[in-house]
């Protein structure tokens, strides 16, 4: 659903989302369920290659950025360097951070699928 907003954002279709059609047919807009900001400039890095890859390099890099401060803020609070690295593990490790990615195709042989057949 976030590659569907950010390229159809990319190409001047704000926002638009057509995934749910069968389960919530009045949601077109991924705004009508949530507001998420970094879509817009996701949508700029679509413009310069329209990958869904870019995706998953952003989540590697934005919980990769957490790294850093998550370590001084626990050894702060607990005054452990064992604690603190204890801690950045179960952050990595944490069962929400592992997600299953299924490549389905092209942008243009999504655009072929027919939603209510889905």
């Amino acid at each position: 659903m976030y590659d569907q907003a950010v390229w159809n954002t990319g190409q001047g279709h704000w926002f638009e989302i057509n995934l749910l059609q069968n389960t919530m047919p009045s949601l077109t807009n991924k705004l009508g369920d949530h507001v998420e900001p970094i879509l817009p400039p996701l949508a700029l890095l679509y413009r310069v290659r329209g990958d869904p890859g870019i995706l998953l390099i952003v989540q590697a890099f934005a919980l990769a950025a957490v790294i850093w401060p998550l370590f001084h803020l626990l050894r702060w609070k607990t005054a452990s360097t064992f604690l603190a690295r204890s801690g950045v593990v179960l952050y990595l490790a944490h069962p929400a951070r592992i997600v299953y990615i299924r490549f389905v195709g092209t942008h243009q042989e999504y655009d072929r699928i027919d939603v209510t057949t889905v």
